[in-house]
């Protein structure tokens, strides 16, 4: 089975690959980026599940290195990752301009998977025993189905 860390780095992968699909299509065919904008806000809401119910849990607030990391901030980057697809996708069916939106989605994005990916998903790696990660992988990959 493959670990917490692979699994969640690999779908932020795929899902910044959706979302740049959506920005290299939504100006020409607005048919597949409809698409693509649904899978993205899909996606992005069984990933913020699958950290809020599991993973987050497991870190709760801790300082890491010189890092104080707060769970609450990074809930709060997922609603506001919320409010800005679903304000994208509300502008995008006005056919309204939605690049500042896009802009600051993607800005939130990278800081916010950097956080997880350096911080987050290695020290759950590091620090909970093998029974409660097999557990918590196995109720990712339920929720990722």
């Amino acid at each position: 089975m493959e670990g917490i860390s692979e699994f969640m780095k690999a779908d932020h992968g795929e899902l910044d690959d959706v979302f740049e699909s959506f920005r290299v299509v939504r100006e020409t065919d607005s048919k597949r980026a409809k698409i693509l904008l649904a899978q993205l806000r899909e996606g992005l809401g069984r990933h913020i599940l699958m950290e809020e119910k599991v993973l987050f849990p497991l870190f709760g607030e801790r300082k890491v290195g010189r890092n104080y990391v707060s769970v609450a901030d990074l809930n709060e980057q997922h609603r506001r990752i919320k409010e800005l697809l679903a304000q994208i996708d509300k502008d995008f069916s006005l056919e309204k301009e939605t690049e500042d939106s896009e802009a600051e989605l993607e800005q939130i994005l990278v800081a916010h998977d950097i956080m997880e990916e350096r911080t987050i998903y290695p020290w759950i790696e590091r620090h909970v025993d093998g029974a409660a990660k097999k557990k918590a992988m196995e109720r990712i990959s339920e929720m990722s189905d």
